[in-house]
């Protein structure tokens, strides 16, 4: 889900847990980035996942042309998390 920074969306995601929320922030230049975490700095909007990131160091950039992902690179985005994500779970146990 993809929820505004204010009001009743903002109230939603200060309930979810915090391991599932993701923040769109504006970088340099036209850039943005999706990365983990409740953030205030440069917001644009947030983002909530049922599979929750555990805080793994990772950041997308967001293209700043309007074209989706192709089904391989959104394979490709999905690989990395999962990949990431099972690397912190080893190091955790």
């Amino acid at each position: 889900l993809g929820l505004e920074t204010f009001g009743g969306d903002l109230e939603i995601v200060r309930r979810c847990p915090a391991d599932s929320v993701w923040t769109v922030v504006d970088g340099e230049g036209n850039t943005q980035w999706i990365v983990p975490g409740f953030h205030f700095v440069n917001r644009v909007c947030y983002l909530v996942t049922e599979k929750p990131h555990r805080f793994i160091p990772v950041e997308f950039r967001v293209q700043t042309y309007t074209r989706s992902l192709t089904p391989i690179g959104l394979r490709r985005q999905t690989h990395q998390i999962e990949h990431l994500l099972a690397e912190y779970e080893s190091r955790a146990a």
